[in-house]
Order: C-alpha cells, then sequence, then structure tokens
C-alpha cells in the first residue's frame, strides 16, 4: 500500500525531502486497526436509586480506531506515525469531544540500534509500567484503587524508548507543557512555565522467568493560582516470576502531591493460571 497521506504525516522528520518523493513510498507500510466492545448490563444501586438497564460500551475491552505506519528511511532505521482515536460504540460520539485522537497522537524515528524517539500525545512510562504490574491492564475492578490520579498520557511530550540489552529496557519522556495557565492564555512567564509539565521514565528487566518493572511520574498539575502548580508524584514497582504452572507476582503503587490533598497507596498480589490457550487471572488489590 503506498498511499500519500504518509508523506503528509511524517515529512517533517527529514529535512532531507525524502518524504516529499513519491518513490520513496515503496518501502512504506500503514495498517489500520480497530476493535468494537458492547455489553447490555443490568444494574440495581438501591431503593431511592431504582434499577437501570443500559447498552455499554467496552466491558471487556477498549474502543479503538486507529492508523499506524513505518518507512524505512534506511536499513535499521525508520520513520513512523500512529493516531489512535477512542469512538463509544453505543451512542457513536468520541472518548474526548475536542480531543479525537485521544489515545495517542505521533510521529516518530526508530533505530534498531539507539531505540525510538517519539513525540506527540502518549502513553506515560509509569503507565506502561502499572499497566502490565496490574495483569488487568488497569482495566479491571481495581483501576481507581491503583490510578488514583494523575494522566495516564502525556501531551506536548518527547519519548525515548531503549532497544533491549540482556534483559533490560528503559523509556524516558519530557512533557513541554503548554498550559501556561489556568485560562489557557498561551505564552509563560516565569512564575508559570511550570504547568502542566510532565517527567517520567520506566526501567524494566524481563529475561527468563522473572520480570521486575518501575515506574515513575512527576506531573505540574495547573493549580487555583497559576503562579504555584502542584506537584503529583506517582511510583510503580512490581515483580512477577513465572513457574509454568503458575505466575505469581507483587505489586506497590504510591501517589503523593506536594500540598497534602492526595496520598495514596496500594498493594496487589496477581497470580496466572495457563489452562490450554487460555487464562485464569487473580488478583487481590
Amino acid at each position: 500500500m503506498k498511499p500519500k497521506l504518509m508523506v503528509l504525516l511524517v515529512a517533517g522528520l527529514a529535512s532531507s525531502g525524502a518524504f516529499a518523493q513519491t518513490s520513496a513510498l515503496k518501502d512504506t507500510d500503514i495498517t489500520f486497526y480497530g476493535g468494537l466492545d458492547l455489553g447490555i448490563q443490568s444494574g440495581h444501586y438501591s431503593a431511592k436509586l431504582g434499577r437501570q438497564v443500559s447498552v455499554d460500551r467496552g466491558p471487556h475491552g477498549v474502543n479503538r480506531l486507529g492508523v499506524m505506519g513505518a518507512h524505512e528511511i534506511r536499513p535499521g532505521l525508520k520513520a513512523t506515525f500512529k493516531l489512535e482515536a477512542m469512538p463509544l460504540a453505543n451512542d457513536g460520539t468520541a472518548r474526548q469531544a475536542t480531543q479525537f485522537w485521544f489515545r495517542e497522537s505521533t510521529i516518530g524515528v526508530a533505530s534498531d540500534r539507539f531505540g525510538s524517539f517519539k513525540w506527540g500525545r502518549q502513553l506515560t512510562p509509569w503507565h506502561e509500567a502499572a499497566s502490565k504490574i496490574d495483569i488487568f491492564g488497569l482495566g479491571g475492578t481495581a483501576d481507581p484503587w491503583l490510578q488514583f490520579a494523575g494522566n495516564q498520557r502525556m501531551n506536548n511530550s518527547i519519548r525515548w524508548d531503549s532497544p533491549k540489552f540482556n534483559g533490560f529496557t528503559a523509556i524516558a519522556m519530557y512533557g513541554l507543557g503548554q498550559a501556561s495557565d489556568i485560562s489557557g492564555t498561551l505564552g509563560s512567564t516565569p512564575a508559570t512555565e511550570d504547568n502542566g509539565k510532565e517527567v517520567g521514565f520506566n526501567l524494566t528487566y524481563d529475561k527468563g522467568p522473572l520480570v521486575v518493572r518501575y515506574g515513575y511520574d512527576n506531573y505540574k498539575t495547573p493549580a487555583t493560582d497559576p503562579a504555584s502548580p502542584v506537584a503529583l508524584k506517582r511510583n510503580a514497582v512490581g515483580a512477577s516470576y513465572d513457574l509454568r504452572v503458575a505466575k505469581l507476582g507483587l505489586g506497590y503503587f504510591t501517589a503523593k502531591s506536594d500540598n497534602g490533598a492526595t496520598n495514596y497507596r496500594a498493594y496487589i498480589v496477581t497470580g496466572v493460571i495457563p489452562v490450554g490457550k487460555d487464562y485464569i487471572k487473580m488478583q487481590y488489590t
């Protein structure tokens, strides 16, 4: 598939103009993907609130619609892009009315030797660790107790994913913020330049039966006083060991703001038992 769409999306990555040549599209791969999940659910909340039967979105998975692509610049080096939206199949709306590509919107370069660099809106390193420590991917009933507060994704960010070296991988990300004050005024002053900025990293060891993960995030949330942004710091650490008959894991999560308004912590114990081609998952939070 050789659409010119790829030229428009990644032309800014190289001043040489290689992407402006249709002849270069022979090494371009573009994939359209997605998934929709709907369910009928019934709930009885209380005598006062009554009963509700509804068609609800995503009881078992995330609704998504996306397109991603890669163009080979030379062997071992590619330009990439990814756009992913979250349509809601029960009513035809989007998850965020003002942010259509809510789940991801990035362009980048990927090197076999140096890893990948992406910039745009993307998952934080903290979330990459936490969603794997939680065997339900932060999508189960324990989700509110593990995510606490803060962002899953970071806007206006630059992210580096390392190649794997002897079992180790790393992720580092910096969010430029560009939310200088709560009124939405563009630009920044020395008093407001930290608003919306975010820093995070992730370190993973995955070799043999042992997996150890750690994720960190520090987000400067816009405060009531734009000159005093509140720093929210999150940590997620976990380990699992595959005994073949079962994979057992432990996890520890914290979230704390420097003004004391947020101060959470949680522990989880996990177990995954293979049954043929399927699994039985158990988790205590």
